[in-house]
């Protein structure tokens, strides 16, 4: 819409701009009064052109197209910050954002559900923090500085798969938690700016696993009961019982269809490593661990070679000893985690999406902290307020622009990041 700011009657062009807004339509502004009054007034509702006349029209004409094409790319981030935003709110995994020193940021629902802790009573702790009482499988202490959270940040390295236990206020107990941590960096820098840990609960399989060893009843009755694939083997790699969630897991209609003797699955599936190459048979869970490994969340990618289906497995193993400290089997359990990969690959893809489009606006793109640090700035708002965008982040738009808190623009933005 090219809306003139002077239009009879009490409404003039920018109250009607701000009527307008509501439905996303682009406005540009036409008018004779350049004031610098009028013009911050214009700002309020953010135009996507301003003009004084008279104009010339090929000026119009551009104005015009960049209006259409800043509409579609807003269009195009909203959708992609909506769908990173309901993954992020509706995944069964547990997701928290920290920042370089490791102090909470956000959490999604499922992590506030796993942890016990509401978001408020979240943020601003760090993963050092006493409260989480944290501990290894052992009992151990587990160390604050030693969280993968903290070692991601501090090698700037992705760390996979770390069982840990915390102390959950809700119920008074502890939870046992798979935690996959991930630094994240800005561009050009090799030191993290920010750590997103996803992570389950494990609890009711660290449960079951304790009460392993019982009679054989029981460990049968326990196995059964168990939502992973569970199956022990002899030396010789004979499968001697394995529960129906072993079926389940590798597409089996039941237990009796499921071949007996780890020699025949070279037939029926290809394993590969979580890299995508071949993995020999004496690299699967079973032949590791009759040689002795005890391994946790070992990830392969299985792959029926009759249909081509494929899942991922998250493998915990090790060896069976008799008195003597002989190996004489093996113990596996398998989780299909298919659903946490495929997550996890569309909340990159769509921050990926979510950065790219804003990388490419051509109008100016900031993003700040609640402490109005600024964690984003795009190329085109750098070029507009005539700085490198390497000296804004990381930088406090108040010690960029002093006196910008007494601005009019600043009590909206204060309003704005008031009300979420």
């Amino acid at each position: 819409i090219l809306m003139d700011i002077v239009l009879k009657g009490k409404t003039d062009g920018i109250d009607a701009a701000l009527e307008i807004k509501k439905f996303n339509i682009p406005v540009i502004f036409l008018t004779a009064h350049p004031e610098e009054s009028t013009i911050e007034r214009a700002k309020l509702t953010e135009p996507y052109g301003y003009l004084t006349k008279p104009y010339d029209t090929i000026e119009l004409k551009y104005s015009i197209e960049l209006a259409i094409y800043k509409n579609k790319m807003q269009e195009e981030l909203k959708e992609s910050e909506e769908n990173y935003r309901n993954l992020f709110e509706t995944m069964d995994q547990g997701v928290v954002y920290q920042d370089k020193n490791g102090e909470i940021l956000s959490a999604n629902p499922a992590a506030e559900e796993i942890l016990g802790l509401t978001l408020n009573e979240m943020q601003g702790r760090d993963s050092k923090d006493p409260r989480w009482k944290s501990i290894h499988e052992d009992g151990s202490d587990f160390p604050g500085e030693e969280h993968p959270a903290m070692a991601a940040l501090k090698t700037g390295k992705k760390v996979k798969n770390i069982v840990m236990g915390v102390f959950a206020p809700k119920n008074g107990k502890i939870r046992w938690i798979n935690i996959t941590a991930t630094p994240k960096f800005k561009v050009g820098e090799s030191k993290p700016y920010q750590v997103y840990t996803v992570f389950e609960d494990i609890s009711q399989r660290i449960q079951m696993e304790e009460k392993l060893g019982g009679s054989e009843a029981k460990l049968e009755a326990v196995i059964e009961s168990m939502n992973d694939a569970v199956f022990i083997s002899d030396k010789e790699g004979n499968f001697i019982d394995f529960n129906q969630a072993f079926a389940t897991y590798h597409k089996f209609k039941n237990k009796e269809e499921c071949y007996k003797t780890l020699s025949e699955y070279p037939d029926y599936v290809n394993v590969y490593f979580d890299d995508g190459t071949l993995a020999p048979l004496d690299m699967w869970a079973v032949p590791r661990a009759l040689r002795g490994e005890t391994v946790s969340n070992a990830e392969y990618i299985i792959e029926r070679k009759d249909t081509g289906e494929e899942w991922w497995g998250s493998y915990s193993f090790g060896p069976i000893r008799n008195q003597d400290g002989k190996i004489v089997g093996s113990v596996v359990v398998a989780r299909d985690i298919t659903e946490i990969k495929e997550s996890g690959k569309k909340l990159r893809e769509s921050e990926k999406k979510y950065r790219n489009a804003l990388d490419n606006m051509m109008e100016g793109c900031q993003i700040l902290d609640h402490d109005w640090t600024y964690v984003y700035v795009n190329d085109a708002a750098a070029r507009h307020g005539r700085v490198v965008k390497e000296d804004l982040e990381g930088r406090s738009m108040m010690e960029m622009y002093p006196g910008i808190q007494d601005t009019e623009m600043f009590q909206v933005m204060e309003q704005a990041m008031e009300e979420g």
